[in-house]
């Protein structure tokens, strides 16, 4: 298992590889609207992942892991995310990985958080950039929202709403 940055890949979809783990590759490709759409290749993943399915890869995590721990977590990840992938924090995630019983999964799933926090970061126009991700992991998390509801909180809401939404839980 390794997480190294990669320009190309092979594979169907990414035009962009940003880590291997095991037969699971996951990169950047075009989307209906920009480039930061995020292809899962190979493994038992969603090619496409969406976030409620990943919100409830979460919540299962808390049978084992204290919410709070998985929060902090993704905290960790969420401080050093940026515009651009870093190595630095895919070996973060590598680390990060070693406190689950299945280090793959989690792996996998921190780095699709994380390539969505870099995806929300360079959307154009966007105001709340990676805070929307955020936000639905502190929803399922800390506030036990459900990942159906999380995911889709946001649906129609405005930009200034959400922001408040944001600030009042802190960030």
């Amino acid at each position: 298992m390794y997480a190294k940055f990669a320009p190309m890949a092979a594979f169907s979809g990414i035009v962009q590889e940003v880590a291997r783990y095991g037969d699971t590759v996951l990169g950047f490709g075009r989307g209906s609207f920009d480039e930061w759409c995020i292809y899962v290749s190979g493994g038992d993943y969603q090619k496409f992942p969406l976030d409620e399915w990943y919100f409830q890869i979460l919540l299962d995590w808390t049978k084992h892991r204290s919410a709070e721990d998985i929060y902090e977590d993704f905290i960790t990840i969420y401080n050093k995310t940026n515009q651009a992938v870093a190595q630095e924090v895919l070996d973060e995630i590598l680390a990060l990985s070693n406190h689950y019983s299945n280090q793959e999964q989690a792996a996998v799933i921190w780095t699709i958080l994380y390539m969505g926090m870099i995806a929300e970061e360079n959307k154009a126009n966007a105001i709340l950039k990676k805070r929307i991700k955020r936000l639905g992991v502190y929803q399922v998390l800390i506030e036990g929202i459900s990942p159906k509801i999380a995911a889709n909180y946001s649906r129609g809401l405005g930009a200034d709403y959400l922001d408040k939404v944001c600030y009042y839980r802190g960030f």
